[in-house]
């Protein structure tokens, strides 16, 4: 099994336990045979304030803490091939990268040489961090869950689920098929996804920002003490409004309701294709 590369200025770090586990004859497509490891670690995070987490093909879930004073990272590692030994030479020439840039600490999925025909790979990200971290998360083909995080948050997936639980005042999500959950404040938010539905639960205070679906219902909840403006409109649904605490407006596919002080923020809402429900 490859050892994990350290780069020069991470060598403060603890080394990894790292788990092998036999092999394991999944039910996907394509490959026929894989085998999968565990690779977990710790960094200190006193001189960090950010995280950024990549793979190509594989959840991404990250939790934040107050308190915590480490990033604690496990890695579930899978590699596919046309048979065992196939697939085991292919693990060995997966690894997981660990690097700082500034006061970023950065995690990521790498091939060490370029894959042989037939080969695939699906590594699955937990990670814990300090809640006063901000984070990058990005999956090429997976599900992303990220909690707790007070920092800004920038979360992307090619294809998967965004699911987001955070006091973060600045929030960037994006996915190109999946649906998108969110609670938090959205003072200033942008969540976009070209196919699927919506769901916004607004904590309070000011909100700005966008909310668009380009094939997807879209559902609003503004809880707490919401400020500012929500407006939007769909091409193509319905709009509702259930016990809304606010001065709300309707005409055909457009809608603006004012919460306690109108002029504090602007949120936009927008579907091609869907329902929107505000309550």
């Amino acid at each position: 099994m490859r050892t994990l590369l350290l780069a020069p200025a991470l060598a403060f770090l603890a080394f990894p336990a790292v788990l092998t586990g036999c092999a394991v004859q999944f039910n996907w497509d394509s490959p026929d045979h894989w085998v999968e490891r565990t690779d977990q670690f710790d960094v200190g995070a006193r001189d960090l304030d950010r995280l950024a987490v990549l793979t190509r093909n594989g959840a991404v879930r990250v939790h934040a803490e107050p308190g915590l004073d480490l990033v604690e990272v496990t890695a579930i590692v899978r590699a596919g091939g046309d048979d065992e030994e196939d697939a085991r030479a292919a693990l060995a020439c997966l690894e997981v990268v660990r690097r700082t840039n500034g006061d970023t600490f950065e995690i990521a999925d790498e091939w060490t040489r370029k894959p042989e025909m037939g080969w695939s790979s699906q590594v699955e990200f937990h990670v814990k961090a300090p809640a006063r971290f901000g984070a990058r998360l990005v999956s090429h083909n997976g599900e992303i869950t990220a909690t707790g995080f007070e920092g800004a948050l920038d979360v992307e997936s090619h294809n998967g689920r965004l699911e987001l639980d955070a006091p973060a005042r600045h929030v960037k999500a994006t996915t190109h098929n999946g649906a998108v959950e969110y609670r938090g404040p959205a003072e200033e938010a942008t969540i976009e996804t070209q196919n699927g539905a919506i769901e916004a639960t607004l904590t309070g205070g000011p909100v700005n920002g966008r909310i668009s679906s380009n094939n997807g219902a879209i559902r609003i909840h503004a809880k707490g003490e919401v400020r500012g403006t929500i407006e939007g409109e769909t091409h193509n649904g319905q709009i509702s409004f259930h016990s809304v605490r606010g001065d709300c407006q309707l005409r055909d596919d457009w809608f603006k309701v004012q919460f306690a002080d109108p002029s504090a923020g602007r949120l936009l809402v927008e579907t091609h294709n869907g329902a929107i429900d505000l309550d």
